[in-house]
């Protein structure tokens, strides 16, 4: 039972079999301005093998403006089913080759089915019968910048830079525009660059 707008692993529970209704029935009404949706909860423990060894871990692919950006792993702390970072998680990043090519197809074409312009993450899982399974899909994927982890302030810096180049992408003023007919330079165009000269 999980917050359909929820992030972070907030509003997350797992639901037994035994009295699921009453269990249900109680965190809805603890949580009235919530709104909830059900999902199955499948087993994943051994279906992904990584670096020689079944993990329990979602696969999160990160697309901006319909391009692969890069994808991690992530793992549930012990004792707990959330991956979430707020939730005591971990990940590690991984190649585009490590990725299972059935999961790489459909997030392809997932992707390709929004807008070039959207930023997205999309959560895939392997079940142990080794059937893949699109969890969900975020428009606010987390940013992490862990000074002590090079990886992760590499990956952190390539996704700023691929955000801030879309939006001065964006940015055209036409010649007609009174800001191209005065001596001002331009206000925004700058602001970008200087963005990314900072990452």
């Amino acid at each position: 039972l999980k917050d359909r707008y929820g992030a972070g692993g907030w509003h997350v529970y797992k639901i037994s079999r035994v009295n699921s209704t009453k269990e249900i029935q109680k965190v809805m009404h603890a949580n009235q301005k919530t709104s909830f949706i059900l999902q199955p909860f499948a087993l994943f423990d051994c279906g992904f093998v990584y670096d020689n060894a079944a993990v329990p871990t979602d696969i999160r692919m990160i697309y901006l403006g319909g391009q692969f950006l890069f994808s991690y792993l992530r793992y549930p702390k012990t004792g707990d089913f959330r991956w979430n970072d707020h939730k005591g998680g971990s990940w590690v990043y991984i190649k585009e080759k490590e990725i299972p090519p059935i999961i790489k197809v459909k997030a392809d074409l997932i992707s390709g089915s929004l807008k070039n312009t959207a930023l997205i993450a999309l959560d895939f899982i392997v079940t142990n019968a080794g059937t893949p399974y699109l969890i969900e899909g975020n428009t606010g994927p987390g940013l992490s910048w862990d000074v002590n982890n090079k990886a992760d302030v590499f990956m952190s810096k390539k996704l700023i830079r691929g955000i801030v180049n879309q939006l001065a992408g964006r940015i055209s003023v036409s010649k007609t525009n009174s800001y191209n007919n005065s001596t001002r330079p331009n206000r925004y165009t700058p602001t970008a660059l200087s963005i990314l000269q900072s990452v």
